[in-house]
């Protein structure tokens, strides 16, 4: 699944859990009084700003397909707007303009190849490393691994630990993998995760919804 994306139809049956997980993150930053900066990594038609993030006037979106990015660029006057693959615009520190305190990945598929090009980007300096950083995936990667379930093991973006102590019992543990990854991802940085929800959604469970607070380590 190239580029964060599978072939198929976004399952829009959860559409409303997405809603309400981003609507608590919003909520915990306006509670803790923090900037409210997003990243947007697949904007797609721009439903989800529409219904959460509408009064947010900083951020960046990436969209691959141009019919879209026209929408988000009336849609989103003063955010930044590109049109591209979006792990490569993430390696690469698009968005670095700004210190990212919200990155939101809703990909078809699999989103691990672009959440690890946001923090590869992270740690080589090519984007401002905010103190708090929420963290918030709808991942659909368990559709994926239920239909090749003989084939995991060709999985690229898998760690092999995890990968051989699962095996194939992966994708019945999924939710625990995807924590773990996400959680290694921030401390790759030198984020501590300081607050995690994970569950899995969607038609036969297929999807996967999560978020974190990461915040920079004290020690």
């Amino acid at each position: 699944m190239p580029q964060g994306r599978g072939k198929g139809t976004r399952d829009n049956s959860t559409l409303e859990q997405k809603l309400s997980l981003r609507r608590r993150v919003i909520e915990d930053m306006e509670a803790k009084s923090l900037p409210i900066v997003i990243l947007d990594a697949f904007g797609g038609a721009g439903s989800i700003f529409r219904k959460v993030y509408p009064h947010v006037t900083s951020g960046t979106v990436i969209e691959r397909e141009p019919s879209k990015v026209d929408l988000l660029c009336w849609q989103r006057p003063t955010w930044a707007v590109y049109q591209g693959d979006t792990p490569a615009l993430l390696r690469s520190g698009v968005g670095g303009h700004q210190s990212t305190s919200l990155l939101d990945v809703d990909p078809y598929g699999q989103p691990w190849d672009a959440l690890g090009a946001f923090f590869a980007s992270l740690s080589e300096g090519l984007r401002p490393q905010s103190p708090t950083l929420y963290v918030v995936v709808n991942d659909g990667a368990r559709q994926y691994l239920r239909r090749r379930a003989a084939a995991i093991w060709e999985t690229d973006w898998l760690p092999e630990d995890l990968l051989k102590h699962y095996g194939n019992a992966l994708e019945l543990n999924y939710t625990e993998v995807a924590k773990t990854m996400l959680e290694r991802l921030g401390a790759s940085v030198g984020y501590d995760t300081t607050w995690m929800d994970a569950y899995q959604t969607g038609h036969v469970a297929q999807n996967t919804h999560y978020a974190c607070r990461m915040s920079v380590s004290k020690s």
